[in-house]
């Protein structure tokens, strides 16, 4: 009798492992499982083959019987919580991780794991803490290396205070090596392994503005790093903010940047008793907020003080409200990305309000919607004219950046309106590929520019 269909008579194992999967496991560990179904280390070791055989479903049933067996054992737990936290189930990953975190408050790699698992949670100030402290207990250096045949070495300058770029995307972990440091935390402690290029990933204006200062020191201190390619410059981030783009942009023909000024809550608190402050509608924003959290359009004093009220701050952005609609009634906001200052569409979104973004537009539910953006991104000349496009050109070449996005619409006239244009642009792949099939053959092209363009700063020192 084969192992594989002794295991199958056992009442006390819940998974018919190869007859139900193919899945040719060792015999040593089935023959273990026949003599004692109890054998914790065994099941442990059955969960992971699942699991790195693209069976996450099965190794999570197999890891969740090791961890009934052993519920003490805090390997085996923390095995259990990444499958949870793989098969999206951050909250079961959160009990399981807790308690392990408690009995050994410095382990790295469970402070790692619990900064996804809040992130997971949408709780992203709990998640930096964690990455952090996980940081910290590395002595200041995270590697990760290539999935791949690694093509060069990339060292990113990181913030301590949620100022990042995303990265997950953007930058192919296929083709390159990648360590990560946070300047803001001080000289690293571990030593830092070769590398051949580095990417300052700091970019939010507002809330980046210490971790600047940390990079800019911490270059000065690295002689070592001199020789390399840097790209993203800290020192070209600052003019990239709300209140500084119409001067970074003058010059430039074609383009509408409404007026926005930066204020202190006790500024912007006075101008709520300003009757003439509000003659038109306003955007008012909290500094260093996104995706249109605490963003609303007020037109009069007593709107103000409400969202003064509800989202307290320490900096705000007051803009004047543009009508952006388009001849047919609906708003737009197109997403280009700028890599090495040329541009790239990346997405279109099309809503019937003025708030708008791309999460909250429901572009799948209209067809009309998704063809639009389709053809945007396959040629922008079909929708931005020529001299539409050559002001977002002259946009990117203004910002001066290796890496870098711009948010606008179209006025009516033709002109672009800005609505931001800064470093922290996500790029991603996260919408469904049925619904978007278009934006998983034309994306990654995004990202392949990318890397030709690493590859070229790496082989331009070399």
């Amino acid at each position: 009798m084969q192992p594989a269909q002794r295991i199958r008579g056992q009442s006390d194992l819940p998974i018919a492992l190869t007859p139900l999967t193919g899945l040719p496991l060792p015999d040593a560990l089935i023959s273990s499982l026949c003599l004692d179904p109890g054998f914790r280390s065994a099941w442990a070791a059955i969960g992971l083959i699942f699991q790195h055989s693209g069976l996450p479903a099965m190794g999570l049933n197999a890891l969740a019987r090791a961890y009934e067996l052993s519920p003490d054992d805090a390997n085996i737990s923390r095995l259990l919580a990444q499958a949870h936290l793989a098969q999206n189930d951050p909250a079961s990953a959160l009990l399981l991780v807790q308690p392990l975190l408690i009995a050994e408050p410095f382990r790295a790699d469970l402070h790692a794991l619990m900064a996804e698992i809040r992130e997971a949670l949408g709780q992203s100030a709990g998640a930096r803490d964690h990455q952090m402290e996980a940081m910290r207990l590395r002595g200041g250096v995270l590697s990760v290396p290539a999935t791949g045949a690694p093509q060069a070495r990339i060292l990113f300058l990181c913030s301590i205070n949620g100022a990042d770029l995303p990265l997950d995307f953007l930058f192919d972990n296929a083709r390159f090596d990648m360590t990560f440091i946070y300047p803001g935390l001080g000289e690293p402690e571990a030593e830092l392994p070769a590398c051949d290029l580095v990417f300052n990933a700091v970019a939010d204006p507002d809330v980046g503005s210490a971790d600047f200062a940390a990079v800019t020191e911490f270059l000065g201190n690295r002689s070592d790093l001199a020789a390399l390619a840097l790209l993203n410059p800290p020192s070209k981030l600052p003019r990239t903010r709300r209140d500084q783009l119409a001067e970074m942009v003058t010059g430039i023909n074609g383009l509408l940047v409404p007026r926005t000024i930066r204020l202190s809550c006790d500024e912007l608190s006075g101008m709520a008793n300003d009757p003439e402050i509000l003659v038109h509608p306003k955007l008012v924003r909290t500094a260093g907020t996104h995706g249109g959290d605490a963003l609303e359009r007020v037109s009069n004093s007593a709107q103000l003080a409400d969202f003064l009220k509800q989202h307290p701050a320490d900096n705000y952005y007051l803009t004047d409200y543009v009508d952006f609609r388009s001849d047919d009634g609906w708003f737009r906001k197109y997403r280009f990305i700028f890599i090495n200052r040329k541009p790239y569409p990346f997405h279109l979104a099309i809503m019937d309000q003025w708030k708008i973004h791309y999460w909250r537009a429901g572009m799948s539910v209209d067809a009309w919607k998704c063809a639009e953006e389709e053809r945007f991104m396959r040629d922008a000349a079909s929708t931005f004219s020529h001299a539409a496009l050559n002001a977002v050109s002259e946009i990117g070449r203004a910002m001066d950046l290796d890496y870098g996005g711009l948010d606008c619409g179209l006025m009516p006239d033709g002109r672009v309106i800005v609505f931001e244009a800064n470093a922290a642009m996500l790029v991603h792949l996260n919408d469904d590929p049925v619904a978007y099939p278009y934006k998983h053959e034309l994306v990654p092209l995004i990202r392949d520019q990318m890397s030709a363009y690493l590859l070229s700063q790496v082989s331009d020192r070399r």
